[in-house]
């Protein structure tokens, strides 16, 4: 399997150029939608990323896409939160990877768009994975996992000055935290990735996006996984997804 991918472009319908790559030339399609972390780019600098993708490659195509507005992908990262916007975004993927019919596979912000579309479209999605991720993640009543309002926006803004230092991998991939080059790939991603003015407002965007009502309606094959120890996303969130999508 070819290390590095080409990084290509999907056209959106507004015109918004939307990276992605191919990896791997197995009989399965697997669409990763971005995590709003790492540039597609960059991934293939972790030897730890690059391991997985062989053992992806080995039974499938892997596509993997960043939502607009980061790193390589134009636009604007809010327009991501508009589920018009990146459906449609999801979709110019798709076709330009001559995708049918994929397993989508979503990690943490990605859950909302892979749970919407596999909702919304699904002729195109044969099977939903979850791993790390949430429906909702603000809590209300009856609703206790996520953020509580009140301290919504400071959280955001500290993991902003954060950003660029590779200190948010302390809660996002502990294990790490002793790895040293590990920790300056992590920075450097953060840094060409998204500024942090913005991510402190994509944050906000993406714990807010609630996409609860639609997981009755998913009739699409899905497996949920979640750490129990998972320091940014709890697992009671993952446990959630599980109770309420019909046989996952």
């Amino acid at each position: 399997m070819e290390e590095r991918p080409v990084t290509r472009y999907a056209r959106a319908p507004d015109a918004v150029s939307i990276a992605y790559q191919v990896a791997g030339d197995g009989p399965l399609d697997l669409v990763f939608p971005s995590v709003m972390t790492i540039p597609i780019d960059l991934l293939w600098d972790e030897p730890g990323f690059v391991r997985l993708a062989r053992r992806l490659g080995g039974f499938s195509r892997t596509v993997w896409c960043e939502i607009r507005g980061i790193g390589a992908s134009g636009g604007d990262v809010l327009d991501a939160f508009v589920d018009e916007v990146d459906d449609a975004d999801l979709t110019a993927v798709l076709d330009a990877a001559g995708c049918e019919r994929v397993v989508l596979v979503a990690a943490s912000y990605g859950g909302a768009t892979a749970i919407r579309y596999a909702a919304t479209h699904p002729e195109r999605v044969s099977a939903l994975v979850l791993i790390n991720t949430h429906a909702y993640y603000v809590r209300q009543g009856g609703y206790p996992w996520g953020m509580p309002p009140n301290t919504l926006h400071p959280f955001a803004a500290r993991v902003a000055e954060m950003r660029g230092t590779g200190e948010t991998m302390d809660a996002i991939a502990p294990s790490k935290s002793g790895d040293e080059r590990f920790r300056a790939w992590w920075a450097r991603g953060e840094r060409l990735g998204l500024a942090p003015d913005r991510m402190a407002t994509a944050l906000v965007r993406s714990f807010g996006r609630d996409v609860r009502p639609l997981l009755p309606a998913l009739a699409v094959p899905a497996l949920v996984l979640h750490r129990a120890g998972d320091r940014f996303i709890r697992v009671g969130a993952g446990r959630y997804l599980a109770e309420h999508i019909p046989d996952a």
